[in-house]
């Protein structure tokens, strides 16, 4: 287990939740048929058994820090959660998700039923 990913875990389940508001977030939504809520709730979910990589420097050149990679099977769909460290700004802490959607890595084809290697499904 990676140092400090215990800690990150247990802030992101208390602290505010800005999720990119980009195509493939708003996508996944559609096609799940979630909300916004409901994929902070499975941001908030996140646990050390779906840790992926990370913490890595964030390629955004206009944001210094670290994002964490997650990987989770929700909804019988493989989640891809890319999530940027806990931020600190007027007095609240935050973390800005820019990926919270169906992982296009992982087809629908690869999962299969009953083996989703001790991942939540819902």
């Amino acid at each position: 287990m990676h140092e400090g990913l215990s800690e990150f875990l247990s802030k992101l389940k208390t602290c505010k939740i800005i999720i990119c508001n980009n195509n493939k977030n708003r996508q996944t939504r559609l096609a799940v048929g979630i909300t916004t809520v409901e994929q902070e709730e499975i941001i908030r979910s996140l646990t050390v058994a779906d840790y992926h990589s990370g913490p890595e420097d964030d390629l955004d050149p206009n944001s210094r820090g670290k994002v964490w990679v997650f990987k989770k099977c929700i909804y019988r769909k493989y989640f891809y959660i890319k999530a940027k460290e806990i931020q600190i700004k007027e007095n609240y802490e935050y973390s800005f998700v820019y990926s919270c959607h169906i992982d296009n890595m992982i087809f629908v084809e690869d999962w299969k039923e009953g083996e989703n290697d001790g991942k939540t499904i819902l």
